[in-house]
């Protein structure tokens, strides 16, 4: 990707969050649905800071570098937040807790599991264990939708290469729909 898109990719990062941000003071929410957000919102800078940071080449492997670990180590965080509060259960959260070590683990140790795939199998894995209770409670509108607009953003990045270099920042994009309808599922 070119700095133009880099740059793009911190800046769609910002809107998911800009609108959760509107919902936070626009609607009631619970404090499942808040610490959702926040969880989000401490991701955030992380993830633009990072894409920025590509974007200005100031790492000598956009991949292999402190900061990516560091974005996905957040996004495992966000995994875990987010499961305690769609589930409403400590047990569910914890279990969370101990897969997303895992794998936050995984991404700081060299070895043959730090590979593309396995990161974003960790990820996704992580993503539907914080998705099921929604499902469970029986919200399966907004699990349809925020499950939809997930696949939508996931192979986004996937063809990346396909749509010239600007997966990454629709996939950023499609979080805002995404986003909004795990926000919704949290008035079980």
């Amino acid at each position: 990707m070119n700095i133009i898109q880099e740059i793009c990719n911190a800046i769609s990062m910002t809107v998911p969050s800009m609108w959760l941000l509107y919902l936070w003071y626009h609607e009631p929410l619970n404090i499942n649905a808040k610490i959702i957000i926040i969880s989000s919102w401490t991701h955030m800078p992380i993830s633009f800071t990072y894409h920025m940071m590509c974007g200005l080449s100031l790492f000598t492997d956009k991949i292999d570098n402190w900061m990516r670990k560091l974005d996905q180590s957040l996004i495992h965080v966000c995994c875990i937040t987010s499961s305690y509060a769609l589930s409403n259960s400590i047990i569910y959260g914890f279990v969370s807790l101990i897969i997303n070590l895992s794998c936050i683990h995984k991404l700081w140790i060299p070895g043959i599991h730090d590979i593309s795939i396995n990161r974003r199998i960790n990820i996704v894995t992580c993503i539907y264990f914080y998705l099921f209770p929604i499902i469970m409670y029986g919200n399966y509108v907004n699990y349809f939708k925020s499950s939809m607009y997930f696949i939508f953003a996931a192979a986004s990045l996937h063809f990346n290469d396909k749509l010239y270099g600007w997966g990454h920042s629709l996939q950023h994009l499609l979080y805002t729909p995404y986003a909004h309808h795990i926000i919704m599922s949290t008035r079980h």
